[in-house]
């Protein structure tokens, strides 16, 4: 459930943080985050860059290698209530909650925790989605 208030109504929202298709440019890498290096540790870097692009992905990863739990002790379940969003902003975490249940990156749970969900501006004018689990230490 998505706590929803009118204020910032007509606030332009900005575009979710593309969406993940899987492919990374390793051009544009390069050339965003190379920038501050010296002409030889740029080129140094680019080629390793090149060389292990096919590990540099922007869509979530998963492994079957191992499983981990959180050993909670006797601490007590911590609930927060739903941060509120203007009705743009809540459309868009639907829709990425949506994405990310059908490709497998969250699940479906039934829990005495819950932190609440907001969108959070990034470089570039996009917006991603974070959970705020900060008050529950």
């Amino acid at each position: 459930m998505i706590n929803v208030s009118s204020k910032d109504e007509e606030d332009e929202v900005p575009e979710m943080e593309g969406r993940w298709n899987g492919v990374v440019n390793v051009e544009e890498l390069i050339r965003e985050k190379t920038l501050h290096l010296e002409s030889p540790e740029r080129e140094e870097l680019s080629g390793l860059l090149y060389r292990f692009q096919s590990v540099f992905r922007n869509s979530p990863g998963r492994t079957n290698v191992l499983e981990h739990d959180v050993d909670v002790g006797e601490a007590e379940p911590g609930r927060q209530c739903p941060y509120r969003v203007n009705p743009k902003k809540a459309d868009l975490i639907r829709k990425e909650i949506q994405y990310m249940l059908e490709h497998d990156v969250i699940e479906s749970c039934q829990s005495e925790w819950a932190s609440p969900v907001t969108l959070v501006d990034k470089p570039g004018d996009t917006l991603t989605v974070y959970t705020d689990h900060q008050p529950l230490k």
